[in-house]
């Protein structure tokens, strides 16, 4: 590395030195940003390609789907859980489709529980909104999540045209057990894989291509200076 140069290009790091301030400080400071310009100066042809083609195809390939899955799972950490007989009032916030869960694995206020997957017969399950309208509740017991040492299947759903609260109910022959009520995160994880899916891969085809031109920029320099240097 030329530093003569380098020093030579920075001129005298020391003009306009405020009263007060340390001379080797301040010019530190100046000195930094100057650094960085020179040194992109003198890189090579194609590294700064090279670099971005990197950068690129690390946000698509990693940085983006983590960003889009994450939300996700904050979600099913919010989950609004309850002790069964019982009820819960839970306030909705935006409309959409409500899933009643049976958290048969999981911790709650400190305390374990491990139950059955399957729920005892004879349970009464109802939703109502805050005028008393009780809410159609259909049955589908065909989702399960697991999350960590927690797991949990589904019961049935609501579907909530407004935005309010709502007081869901379970009683029945029962022991103690953990049932949870959640907005179904599956059309937010279509929506996630459908377009930042698309847009993750994207980024990275675009990524890995500028790569693959900042590789090819960089070997035709380094041709060009064999070629150059016998003649030097």
């Amino acid at each position: 590395m030329d530093w003569a140069g380098i020093g030579a290009g920075l001129g005298n790091p020391h003009a306009g030195v405020p009263e007060g301030r340390s001379k080797l400080f301040w010019s530190n400071q100046n000195l930094l940003p100057e650094l960085i310009t020179l040194f992109a100066k003198k890189m090579k042809p194609g590294l700064k390609t090279l670099i971005s083609g990197i950068t690129l195809f690390i946000l698509g390939g990693f940085v983006i789907p983590f960003l889009l899955i994450l939300p996700l799972f904050l979600n099913e950490s919010a989950n609004t859980q309850f002790l069964i007989p019982g009820s819960k009032e839970v306030t909705v916030e935006k409309p959409g489709r409500y899933y009643l869960w049976n958290d048969f694995q999981t911790v709650y206020e400190g305390k374990s529980f491990s139950r059955s997957e399957n729920i005892p017969d004879g349970l009464e399950i109802a939703v109502t909104d805050d005028t008393g309208k009780t809410l159609a509740f259909n049955s589908d017991t065909s989702t399960s999540s697991s999350s960590g040492s927690s797991s949990k299947n589904s019961i049935g759903y609501v579907e909530v045209s407004d935005p309010g609260k709502l007081m869901v109910s379970v009683t029945g022959d029962s022991e103690e057990r953990v049932f949870s009520f959640s907005q179904s995160i599956f059309p937010k994880m279509f929506l996630a894989i459908l377009g930042g899916g698309t847009a993750s891969l994207l980024t990275a085809f675009i990524g890995f291509g500028v790569g693959i031109w900042g590789v090819i920029k960089l070997v035709r320099n380094k041709r060009g200076e064999q070629g150059v240097a016998p003649n030097a």
